[in-house]
C-alpha cells in the first residue's frame, strides 16, 4: 500500500473541511463527496488535457483504493469526474465517506507534487482556494514509501 504522507493528508483534510463549510454556508446545496477533485479538474484539464487529467485521477483513485477498499467501486468517467455507484452513495450519505475523500485528494496532491513540484502544486491550491489559509503552507519532506517497523 502506498499511503499519502502526512503533509498531503493534512492538506487534503484542510481543503475538504474548507469546501464543506463553504458549500453549507448557503444551506441549500448538498456537496459533491469529491468536490475538491471537481475544483481541480477545470484548472488541470486546461493545463494537461482531459485524458491526462483522467489518468492522474485514475492513478490517485487506484492508490487511494488500497487504503479505503470501498473506493474500488468508484470509477473515473470519460469527462474526468468520479462516478459513485448507488451502493457507495448510501455509505457516503451515512458517514460522509471522509476517509475515502481524504485518501483520493491526498493521493492527487501527492502525484501532482511528484510531477510538477511542491511550489506549483501549492500555488495551484492557493489559486483555487484563495480563502483556505494556504498563504504560508509548506509541504513537509517525507518519504511516501516509509513502512512502519
Amino acid at each position: 500500500m502506498i499511503r499519502a504522507n502526512r503533509s498531503m493528508r493534512s492538506l487534503a483534510k484542510r481543503l475538504i473541511v474548507f469546501d464543506a463549510r463553504e458549500n453549507n454556508s448557503d444551506g441549500k446545496r448538498v456537496p459533491d463527496p469529491f468536490q475538491v477533485c471537481e475544483k481541480l479538474r477545470p484548472q488541470l484539464t486546461n493545463l494537461m488535457g482531459t485524458d491526462a487529467f483522467r489518468a492522474l485521477l485514475g492513478c490517485a483513485l487506484a492508490r487511494a483504493s488500497s487504503e479505503v477498499p470501498a473506493l474500488h467501486a468508484v470509477q473515473v468517467s470519460a469527462a474526468g469526474t468520479l462516478e459513485v455507484p448507488e451502493a457507495i452513495a448510501a455509505q457516503i450519505k451515512a458517514d460522509g465517506f471522509y476517509a475515502g475523500r481524504i485518501a483520493v485528494v491526498a493521493q492527487m496532491f501527492g502525484l501532482l507534487t511528484a510531477f510538477i513540484g511542491e511550489h506549483l502544486t501549492i500555488s495551484l491550491a492557493r489559486e483555487i482556494w484563495p480563502k483556505a489559509g494556504l498563504e504560508h503552507w509548506k509541504l513537509k519532506k517525507e518519504d511516501d514509501h516509509k513502512t512502519k517497523k
